[in-house]
């Protein structure tokens, strides 16, 4: 829950940035794919790209960037989509398949009692041990059973993981992708570029959150923010619509927001 304005003093974190990182939006961009059956306000390259997916490769879209999403997400800032695809490519898969539990495990547990899941091992056992953890996750509410138990099948098999991984951001890539960025690049430079030469001296945090993204962000704990996260990346985005995406790796939070 949002705390009261009153607590909001000028964040202690180390760094606030406006960049376009290009990995973050590319894989945004994607999520919002998979997402466009019920959210309504996207872009029209986001619906034109879902509509001319085929059913199988719908399904391939929604495994991986769902039902694998924690493995998805890069650790560090990477000068181009190409260049992280081809850092997931030769990375080692056991390290791919850890990324995606390290991404549950980070999570609480929204059971009344402590997870019975301690190690990787007892989490992949069998299919039902995968489902029950994730369930003690996010709730029965939103884990999709046939999604989950395969992605589950890829979570037992790393190399087969990397994988559909790689050769399915590959496709969409070359396909979709590459194109739009080069439309939309410049335009998101210079957005960061407006922002950037811009005097946010004296604004709170979430003062400073608000004014670069236009709108309330009232459901982020900011407390939260200012005390676990050393730095703070807004990233503009030709396709998110009215929504705010949001990403935290390590010690960076990251807050996608239309570019404007």
């Amino acid at each position: 829950m949002p705390a009261p304005s009153e607590s909001l003093v000028r964040p202690q974190i180390g760094l606030i940035e406006v960049n376009t990182e290009p990995v973050h939006n590319a894989l945004h961009s994607l999520m919002l794919i998979a997402k466009a059956a019920y959210l309504s306000g996207l872009g029209d390259w986001v619906l034109n790209t879902r509509e001319a997916l085929t059913a199988a490769e719908l399904d391939n879209h929604h495994l991986v960037v769902e039902g694998l999403h924690y493995a998805l997400y890069p650790q560090r800032h990477w000068p181009s989509f190409p260049a992280y695809l081809d850092h997931l490519q030769n990375m080692d898969p056991l390290l791919l398949r850890d990324r995606l539990l390290d991404g549950y495990f980070d999570l609480p547990c929204k059971r009344d009692q402590p997870s019975p899941y301690k190690s990787y091992e007892e989490v992949l056992r069998t299919p039902e041990s995968y489902l029950d953890f994730l369930v003690g996750r996010f709730g029965p509410e939103l884990v999709d059973e046939q999604l989950e138990r395969q992605a589950y099948t890829y979570a037992v098999n790393p190399a087969a993981m990397q994988i559909l991984i790689v050769s399915h951001l590959r496709m969409m890539w070359d396909r979709f992708l590459a194109g739009e960025w080069s439309h939309v690049e410049p335009m998101l430079a210079d957005s960061a570029a407006a922002f950037k030469a811009t005097n946010l001296h004296g604004l709170s945090f979430r003062e400073t959150a608000e004014f670069i993204t236009g709108q309330p962000v009232a459901d982020i704990d900011w407390n939260v923010i200012e005390r676990d996260y050393q730095r703070l990346v807004f990233v503009p985005s030709a396709h998110v619509g009215p929504y705010i995406g949001r990403y935290h790796q390590n010690d960076t939070y990251y807050i996608l927001f239309g570019a404007r």
